[in-house]
This record gives structure tokens, sequence and C-alpha cells, in this order.
């Protein structure tokens, strides 16, 4: 009850709180959660049993994570025994964007198991994870994973161990991040010298689009007189003067051939 109480605050926190952007390079992730653990049937141990533990991340690229992660699982063993269960897991997680708000994580790596307490055993496999961070503005995200570990050859003798848990917990997200929506650049305020020149010219606009405009009276063009106009008469007039003096004294007539006037 107190488990599914949590899962339910989570997500009511994650509908009214506005979350965060994907992350870039150089971003650190640190966490704590809680979680339910399911062994195998061969190593007999009761399922569904509650532990916490934490995990540190490092962005080296854009959306992909290096993930170590550390959890402590106190269970009953076989008889009257208890048993600490405590894996170590480290993976390579991939975040990939839904929407502008939320991611969803996949990821594979290595984990060890210990089992200290009244065992005293350890074995080796590889581990996959697949979940969702719900990123919130200003405050830890919430974090909803579940994870697969194979144990191809367990400490117990069996064939193979699969076990399996759920995880949820919040995560502090720190260092270089990118903003869904970048803030729109805000425009420069003109000079104070230029304010006086934009206002007249603004107050010329207003005043030439309010007022009525007078229709524009085309120029007459002007009768070309003086120089041009006489020369024009000299030239049309000195052709008759010079056709005259040619036949009347040009070329001159010598007095002896011409015939006596009477």
């Amino acid at each position: 009850m107190r488990g599914s109480g949590f899962v339910v605050a989570a997500l009511f926190a994650t509908l009214v709180t506005s979350p965060a952007a994907a992350q870039a390079a150089g971003t650190f992730e640190f966490g704590a959660f809680g979680q339910a653990t399911y062994f195998d049937n061969t190593l007999q141990f009761p399922q569904a049993k509650g532990g916490a533990g934490i995990h540190l991340g490092f962005f080296p690229a854009r959306n992909w994570e290096v993930e170590g992660e550390g959890s402590f699982t106190p269970t009953p063993g076989p008889g009257d025994s208890k048993v600490y269960y405590i894996p170590l897991r480290a993976r390579l997680l991939f975040n990939i964007p839904a929407g502008s708000h939320s991611a969803l994580l996949i990821g594979a790596g290595y984990v060890h198991n210990e089992y200290r307490h009244d065992a005293d055993f350890h074995d080796d496999g590889a581990t996959a994870l697949a979940g969702v961070r719900f990123g919130l503005n200003g405050l830890p995200s919430i974090r909803l994973t579940s994870y697969l570990d194979y144990i191809p050859s367990p400490a117990n003798g069996a064939g193979d161990n699969l076990n399996w848990g759920i995880q949820v917990g919040l995560s502090f997200l720190s260092g270089e991040r990118t903003s869904a929506a970048p803030e729109p650049a805000r425009a420069e305020e003109p000079d104070s010298r230029q304010k006086p020149a934009r206002i007249r010219c603004v107050r010329r606009r207003c005043r030439t689009r309010s007022a009525p405009q007078k229709p524009r009276r085309r120029r007459q063009p002007r009768p070309r007189r003086g120089r041009r106009t006489a020369l024009g008469w000299l030239r049309r007039r000195l052709p008759r003067r010079r056709r005259r003096c040619r036949t009347a004294w040009w070329p001159p007539r010598s007095r002896t051939a011409s015939a006596p006037r009477r």
C-alpha cells in the first residue's frame, strides 16, 4: 500500500509541474530510488521484497548516459536464515526524447550480485533496463524503471537465473541543459539620439496621411523664344539673299561684253 501511494503521488506531481528539457553533454545525474525485487525460483527467496538504492550517471554526449547503480535488499533465506542481496550494475543508457518534457530510457550493461549475512556467494551476468523519466522544472525528476538481470552461471548451481524488479525514485540533474523552447531574443531599444528623428518621421507620415492631398498641376511647356527662334529665322532668310546676290552680282560681268543699256 505504501509503494502504490508513492507511485500515485509521483505521477500527480508530474502532471501538475512542467518538466525539464532533454539533457546535453556534460550533465550529471544523481538519484535515489526504492525497488521491489523478484528473484529466480531456484534461489528460494520470497518475492516482491522491498529495498533501496542510489544511481549516478554522466552524459558524455547528448542523450547518451553512462550510469552506475547499487542497491540493498534484505530478504529471508531458506530456513531461518537472513540474506542481504546487494546488486552492483554498470550500464549505458540512451535517453529518447518523448515530446519536449519527458524521455524514454533504454540501456544494457553488466551486473555483479553479492549475497551476504547468512550467505556468502556472488555471481555475474548481464542486465537490461527500460523506463521513463519525467522532468520537473526546478525540482527533482521522477524516474520509473524496470530492470532484468540474466545470470548464465549462478552460484547456486542452477542452469541460469533471472532476477527482475521495479524501481521508482527521484533524480537530480545538474550541468549543461538545453531548454525546450528558447527564449525569443529581445529587440534592442533604439539609441536616445535616434528617437527624436524616428518620432519626427512618424509625425510627418501621419500628417501626410491625414491631410487631404491636392492634385498636382502639370506645368505647361513654355514656347521657345529668343536666340533659337531668331537664328532659325535668319537661316530661313539667308539663302534667299544669297540666291539673289548670285543672280544679280555673281559672277561679275565685264563692261565690254555687256550689252549697252537702253
